[in-house]
């Protein structure tokens, strides 16, 4: 094909359809189902930046279900919509070893879910907006200029309230590990 396109696979009445593989110049490629020349069905992109899809596409676009790894390593795997997280996904963090599990709103955190360490531990619990903590939830907080009871050293201080870009707002309750309850 004259852009430096290449296909190999079904046709039906002279268009690309069916099972194939495309390959373009740039070194990205399709392998999966095309309807009426557009990836449409199942299929795996690999594009020359480094990423991989497998999932579902709609009109050369990801939709539906499908796990796509990004060239730094980090993984979403979930629904996606207008070739973007939306919906119910779940995304590792590569460089933390981070996972966050929820809603998603165009790519970005947004509803309820869950921030966890690479441990499994809960950092965060609770509402997201554009990727921030923003509403009810329940979050670790950094520990400064506390003073838990004899012997009993905290490994982190949480606060269970309202939050409002990643800060947390008001007069709330903040709850140590071991059950100790102040106002804050």
């Amino acid at each position: 094909m004259g852009d430096g396109m290449v296909y190999e696979g079904e046709f039906y009445d002279g268009e690309i359809e069916g099972v194939g593989l495309k390959r373009w110049a740039d070194g990205s490629s399709y392998n999966g189902h095309f309807h009426q020349g557009e990836m449409h069905g199942e299929g795996v992109y690999l594009s020359a930046r480094g990423e991989r899809y497998e999932g579902h596409w709609e009109n050369n676009q990801r939709c539906g279900h499908g796990e796509l790894l990004f060239p730094n390593g980090d993984t979403y795997s979930g629904d996606f919509s207008a070739h973007r997280p939306h919906g119910r996904g779940k995304m590792v963090y590569a460089a933390t070893s981070n996972v966050y599990e929820g809603e998603w709103a165009a790519a970005m955190r947004s509803g309820n879910g869950i921030l966890c360490d690479s441990q499994g531990n809960r950092l965060y619990d609770g509402c997201w907006v554009d990727n921030h903590r923003h509403g009810n939830g329940i979050g670790v907080l950094p520990i400064v200029n506390y003073t838990p009871e004899a012997g009993k050293e905290p490994s982190s201080l949480w606060y269970e309230g309202k939050w409002i870009n990643h800060q947390p707002e008001g007069k709330q309750e903040k709850i140590a590990p071991w059950s100790l309850h102040y106002l804050g």
